[in-house]
């Protein structure tokens, strides 16, 4: 079945990022979608909604702005920055409350997957050659992910209730009560992130994907990828990959903080690798897809929830 005449398309644009192609489809729908685009956090973002978004863009990106200078390692002024500087030096030092915040929730990832995730590892990331300055604190895995939930509240707040938001591969939507449209997000091939592996269909939820066909290195003839395993210190080194993590925001789970949750536990899987990963899925009710090459082929294997969701 051809997924893109399933629908009845009348609106379409479709873009890759770093790591999740958004193919934003509303089937059946005569009105008119927006788009605003622009740079945060070393990557790029885009918000689409039913609403004309313009008169809201500088708001939105002062917001992105905002939280770079809180959680970017890249700016010496940051908070983080300040604070690494501080620990390094022996001063006391003041958090805000949305710094506590993730580091709360990444220390509480970082325990229920075994240790898989960590907020503590600036001075490793700097000195594998991933990062510019060191330090203890470091929140890439967690940030953009968190700057989807900030402006996912900002855009309830401003009566905007269909959009997508992305910000360098980490995605959340949100669709009208009663809407039958759904938005369609496609999970690239690792072998070759330009073309899609399989597509996606979103109403209420968050999914963010973790993999090895962005930043790497080599060293002593070894390719290694820019995640690192916090429990032994080195980053992985493994074939093309990619881990995949949905929720629904609907259920009621406690959670938050729902793109840094994600973001935080796409990283924490890519770690565990996929035996052992789909096995912690399963006992915990997590959507988890781990796309991985085989024998130069490549397949799939995801967890229960994963299964109930997208493999009905």
């Amino acid at each position: 079945m051809n997924l893109f005449n399933y629908f009845k398309i009348s609106f379409d644009f479709f873009f890759i990022v770093t790591i999740i192609i958004v193919l934003s489809i509303f089937p059946s729908c005569k009105k008119q979608y927006h788009s605003i685009h622009g740079s945060t956090m070393g990557t790029t973002y885009t918000i689409s909604s039913d609403t004309e978004l313009k008169a809201h863009y500088s708001k939105l990106d002062n917001e992105l702005g905002r939280i770079e200078n809180v959680f970017s390692t890249y700016k010496k002024d940051s908070e983080i920055s300040q604070i690494n500087q501080s620990i390094s030096q022996n001063r006391s030092y003041t958090m805000s409350s949305e710094m506590q915040d993730l580091l709360d929730l990444s220390k509480q990832i970082g325990m229920e997957s075994g240790g898989a995730f960590s907020a503590e590892l600036g001075d490793l990331v700097k000195s594998w050659g991933f990062g510019k300055y060191s330090g203890k604190y470091d929140l890439s895995g967690i940030a953009k992910g968190y700057g989807v939930d900030r402006l996912a509240i900002m855009l309830q707040d401003l009566g905007v209730n269909e959009y997508m938001i992305e910000i360098g591969g980490e995605v959340c939507t949100s669709i009208n009560p009663g809407s039958s449209k759904k938005w369609k997000i496609g999970i690239p091939n690792p072998t070759d992130p330009s073309r899609l592996f399989r597509v996606l269909y979103l109403r209420e939820g968050c999914i963010a994907t973790s993999g090895n066909n962005q930043q790497s290195i080599v060293k002593d003839g070894k390719k290694y990828t820019h995640i690192i395993d916090p429990r032994i210190g080195i980053p992985i080194e493994r074939e093309s990959s990619s881990v995949t993590v949905y929720l629904d925001k609907n259920i009621e789970n406690g959670i938050v903080f729902h793109g840094a949750w994600v973001d935080a536990w796409a990283t924490a899987f890519y770690v565990l690798g996929v035996e052992v990963g789909i096995q912690m899925a399963n006992e915990k009710g997590i959507a988890v897809l781990y796309v991985y090459e085989n024998n130069e082929t490549v397949v799939q294997e995801y967890s229960d929830e994963w299964k109930k969701k997208f493999e009905k």
